[in-house]
């Protein structure tokens, strides 16, 4: 299964990336990849050597390939077109307006704007959307915004498990989130916001 493709970069129209291949004998092919705008804005200049992450779509009457720039939006593109009534129009337009990590983060917050931005998308449907990711995001490759926004949202069911009211266990996790690192654990994140005094 073809996974990533480096060439030169020899044109870069909107959701396009023509990468050049070269072979031995001189033997030149150009890939049409369709990339959304979040790895579009990030491409190499024209004439420069690009490496792509790729989602191959082959069937009877097409091939398509999808190139990213980073693992986390390849991931994505996957977990998106594997859910009911996302094709990968959909996939591609969520992928254009935000990276992964953005998206994960607005699932964690359930915020339902980020998804109504999208053309296409409406309430019922961003609802739907970020109840099906909270399913799937754990095969997501974690990134550091990735993981702080997940740790946020485990902290933040066990601090009302325990008995805070959602708007108070908010308000200390907002107050302990600059203390984050790649290496916190729920654990210290709990403790952290158990220690704030009530606001």
């Amino acid at each position: 299964m073809l996974y990533r493709l480096r060439g030169r970069v020899v044109g870069k129209p909107p959701l396009h990336c023509y990468l050049a291949l070269e072979f031995p004998g001189g033997t030149e092919v150009v890939l049409d990849v369709t990339v959304p705008l979040t790895s579009h804005e990030r491409l190499a200049p024209e004439g420069e050597l690009q490496e792509l992450l790729i989602v191959p779509y082959v069937s009877e009457r097409e091939m398509v390939l999808y190139g990213f720039v980073d693992e986390q939006d390849r991931r994505l593109f996957q977990i998106l077109v594997d859910l009911p009534n996302v094709n990968r129009g959909l996939a591609l337009r969520l992928l254009s307006h935000m990276r992964a990590p953005e998206l994960v983060a607005a699932v964690a917050r359930e915020d339902l704007s980020v998804f109504q931005n999208v053309p296409g998308i409406g309430r019922k449907r961003a609802e739907r959307l970020v109840f099906e990711l909270k399913q799937r995001l754990s095969e997501l490759p974690a990134s550091g915004e990735a993981h702080e926004a997940r740790l946020l949202q485990q902290a933040l069911r066990a601090l009302i498990q325990l008995g805070l009211k959602e708007t108070e266990a908010r308000d200390r996790l907002e107050r302990v989130r600059s203390r984050l690192t790649p290496e916190t654990t729920l654990e210290d994140l709990l403790r952290w916001a158990l220690q704030e005094p009530r606001s």
